[in-house]
């Protein structure tokens, strides 16, 4: 299920095998996604796009088929990571995902690292920031070290986690390094308008917005184009007008259809990219950036960098495949380190509906040499 990026040039080849088999044991998008049962939207993993089974505030109904609801009760994260006021205390957020987020804020509770009262002071805060879209989506990025960092508790390593960089300084079986945690989340334009619509157009539920793709794919638009494709659509959909709107700029069109959507929010559905190949590169470009970042940094001990792609393009979304997670891998193979010693991309899961309570891990590729092996060893092993 999961390609074999790894094991090209610099990671040691006898890594390769355990990790495919134990990624084996652990994906399961295939079985998320092949559920007929399970919205799509649902379905993406850590740092998914922030309206994912978004439902109006005033609505404390969740998703549980389709587009079905059913009333929940309440699941309570524990006040010192979430109390009043925070994010994840609406009725919006799925009942899954704190689930989900329960088991894995105890493990840490659990296992107690030096540390951790800083990370759930932070956890506290971002839930606590202006406007419910930038809390979640800031919180989505804060868990990705928070899986690293209970997967790599979970296998036995003794972990500190520290104010500067590394994230965390880890010892096991008499070693000693780092490992630094990151996300990068760049959708195509498509999904940043489709946040934006859903915004603007609250209150007009009955529309469908339909994003039809150029080519090549556009990952970056400034926020005045972006203001003005809102007001074009949105002045579209006032006046009742099904009409297609082009976006050069964006490389979209906009099929507008008021009184067309269902469900209780506007639909803004999108079609997949027309060139898989030309949408993996531009993706993987995104990277460029973050690993110039992290390696301009100075870290306390020997490191690695782990960077959750699950918010980049449809790497969160697609079966793992040699096709595009090579072309990931030949990026990070371009790209200056500076003092990291390896690099591994990753996505996880926000949950799996069968078992929603499971902490899920994928490595995706892994660059590097005995030190990388062994962190994604670790990782994916727990």
């Amino acid at each position: 299920m999961v390609g074999s990026g790894f094991g090209i040039c610099r990671l040691c080849p006898v890594q390769t095998a355990p990790l495919r088999e134990v990624s084996e044991k652990f994906g399961a998008f295939d079985k998320l996604v092949g559920a007929p049962q399970f919205p799509l939207r649902l379905t993406r993993y850590l740092g998914c796009r922030v309206d994912a089974a978004q439902v109006p505030p005033s609505r404390a109904r969740r998703f549980v088929c389709g587009a079905r609801f059913r009333d929940a009760e309440p699941v309570m994260l524990p006040a010192e990571w979430a109390g009043v006021g925070h994010v994840l205390t609406e009725p919006w957020i799925p009942k899954e995902l704190l689930e989900n987020l329960g088991v894995l804020l105890g493990l840490l509770d659990q296992h107690a690292p030096d540390g951790l009262p800083h990370k759930r002071e932070e956890f506290r805060k971002y839930g606590l920031r202006t406007g419910r879209h930038e809390a979640f989506a800031q919180l989505l990025e804060a868990r990705a070290e928070l899986v690293v960092a209970a997967k790599l508790l979970g296998a036995g390593a003794e972990l500190k986690i520290r104010k500067d960089t590394p994230d965390f300084d880890c010892r096991i079986a008499g070693r000693h390094f780092g490992v630094e945690v990151t996300t990068r989340a760049r959708d195509d334009i498509d999904g940043v308008l489709r946040a934006r619509l859903r915004d603007a157009l609250a209150s007009v539920p009955e529309c469908m917005i339909y994003l039809r793709r150029l080519e090549p794919p556009v990952f970056k638009l400034g926020p005045a184009q972006l203001d003005t494709m809102v007001q074009r659509i949105t002045e579209a959909v006032a006046a009742g007008q099904h009409v297609s709107i082009p976006f050069p700029e964006a490389a979209l069109v906009a099929d507008v259809m008021p009184g067309m959507g269902i469900g209780p929010e506007v639909n803004v559905p999108a079609e997949m990219p027309q060139d898989w190949d030309v949408h993996w590169r531009a993706a993987a470009r995104e990277l460029t950036d973050t690993v110039r970042g992290k390696a301009g940094k100075t870290y306390a001990v020997d490191s690695v960098l782990a960077i959750d792609v699950s918010r980049l393009g449809w790497a969160g979304r697609w079966p793992a495949d040699p096709s595009w997670t090579t072309i990931f891998g030949q990026v990070l193979d371009e790209c200056d380190w500076g003092p990291l010693k390896g690099i591994i991309l990753f996505r996880s899961p926000l949950f799996d509906p069968a078992n929603p309570t499971a902490q899920l891990f994928e490595a995706l590729c892994v660059r590097g040499g005995e030190m990388a092996a062994l962190v994604a060893a670790l990782l994916v092993a727990a």
